[in-house]
């Protein structure tokens, strides 16, 4: 059964002074007032700097950053771990060597599948997959937003409030059960490391206001 847990009194102390312009919610977590490319905080006041690709992922649209770990960064590097930006949310995943293989066929016959069987071929490489972490920004009073956020909902077993800032409410949504994934004996390992890490990744959650990009 899925769980919401709300990690976030929704009462805020504004702090004066402070070079970031952070706001801190009364459970001492931390949200940036204004975003900025190399100084703002995240939810446990360490540094996030937007620049650094390797070590932070950021979806300025929606006031989103994530915190890559040494685990994860690794995991990138050997193409075992994904990020992806979805409407509303930030998502990372695990590819296993399962899910590579059939868009591997998927790939080389793409030609000669019907649109149904190319969708078996992507539903059934989903399923291998081991998603992660994501983070989820729902403005108030936004249909579209409900919708995917729905969609967020279904991909994790569970979801904390983050806190709630200027009429957007973000969530943290993860997995750690991974039992009836076709995994082989160093995914298992790979994804143990990673399920270790769950806390790091949501103390690493940077939110900021979202970023409208003007042509």
């Amino acid at each position: 059964m899925k769980k919401i847990l709300c990690i976030a009194i929704l009462i805020f102390i504004s702090l004066t002074g402070c070079s970031y312009g952070k706001t801190q919610l009364s459970d001492n977590t931390y949200i940036n007032n204004l975003y900025s490319d190399k100084n703002m905080i995240t939810l446990n006041n360490s540094k996030y700097d937007v620049e650094d690709k390797s070590e932070t992922m950021t979806a300025k649209e929606y006031g989103i950053g994530i915190t890559v770990t040494e685990t994860l960064q690794q995991f990138i590097i050997d193409k075992k771990v994904s990020g992806t930006v979805s409407p509303y949310f930030v998502r990372t995943s695990y590819i296993t060597e399962s899910s590579n293989n059939i868009f591997s066929i998927l790939k080389a016959n793409e030609k000669n599948f019907t649109v149904e069987e190319q969708q078996e071929y992507i539903d059934s490489a989903q399923q291998s997959v081991f998603d992660i972490f994501g983070v989820f920004c729902k403005p108030e009073n936004n249909t579209q937003a409900e919708y995917y956020y729905t969609i967020f909902a279904g991909i994790y077993d569970n979801i904390e409030v983050l806190g709630t800032y200027e009429g957007n409410t973000y969530y943290f949504g993860y997995n750690t059960d991974y039992s009836e994934k076709i995994l082989t004996e160093n995914e298992v390992k790979d994804i143990n490391k990673i399920v270790d890490e769950i806390n790091d990744y949501r103390n690493g959650v940077a939110i900021f206001p979202p970023v409208i990009e003007t042509e």
